[in-house]
């Protein structure tokens, strides 16, 4: 009963130390770099707003496509009354 630990013994102890801290060291430095999570509360505030409105980041996305939309109809309309067509029935000169 008084044998003692033999070397296998001390190989594996050893080993399922080393293969421990590898694990421990790997969480760490995986987790060292990793974004803070928000807070719950400001994930119960988002989900309630996605309840009441649930197409808000569609509609927020065809907004600032209508407003594109107007600013180039707008720039257009401006490009059109500082340099009129000239109507293709007219013949300049007669």
């Amino acid at each position: 009963m008084g044998t003692g630990v033999t070397p296998t013994e001390w190989l594996i102890m050893i080993l399922l130390v080393v293969f421990i801290v590898i694990i421990n060291v790997m969480l760490f430095l995986r987790f060292r770099n990793r974004p803070l999570k928000t807070h719950w509360t400001q994930k119960m505030s988002q989900v309630t707003k996605d309840i009441k409105d649930p197409f808000r980041a569609e509609n927020q996305k065809m907004q600032e496509l209508s407003e594109k939309v107007n600013q180039l109809t707008n720039t257009e309309k401006k490009a059109n009354t500082t340099n009129p067509k000239i109507d293709p029935g007219v013949k300049n000169g007669s």
